[in-house]
């Protein structure tokens, strides 16, 4: 078994497809990560770029229709994790790495966020 990233995303969107206007921010330890854009191919990175890496292809235009995003989180420790889209409720959490008292260390831990719309705004009496 190699290297592998400690946390790992799932983002899904609970009415369809994860939006084109999906980001993800996460900063750590080391500082704030590039912000990953879904619909900016110029933020997909790679691990030699940065610690946040997403499942697209890189020779491909944006995907139109992705019904989960794949995120890998090559950090250790602390986690902040930010996940945004246009109409979407935004989504904060940090998170922690999961311990495996067996094998002495830390271990890879899956993460499930859903983007819920976010609610209409109150147009007040009209």
């Amino acid at each position: 078994m190699g290297p592998q990233a400690m946390f790992n995303l799932t983002i899904t969107a609970q009415d369809g497809d994860v939006p084109p206007t999906t980001t993800v921010a996460v900063s750590w330890s080391a500082g704030q990560e590039p912000t990953f854009s879904l619909d900016q191919p110029s933020t997909w990175k790679t691990i030699d770029q940065a610690n946040v890496i997403c499942d697209v292809d890189p020779k491909k235009p944006p995907p139109e229709h992705l019904p989960k995003l794949v995120c890998h989180l090559w950090t250790t420790g602390a986690t902040n994790v930010i996940v945004m889209a246009k109409g979407y409720t935004s989504f904060e959490m940090t998170y922690a790495s999961m311990f495996n008292d067996h094998c002495k260390a830390a271990i890879p831990t899956a993460i499930a966020i859903e983007l819920a719309p976010a609610p209409e705004e109150d147009a007040g009496p009209g």
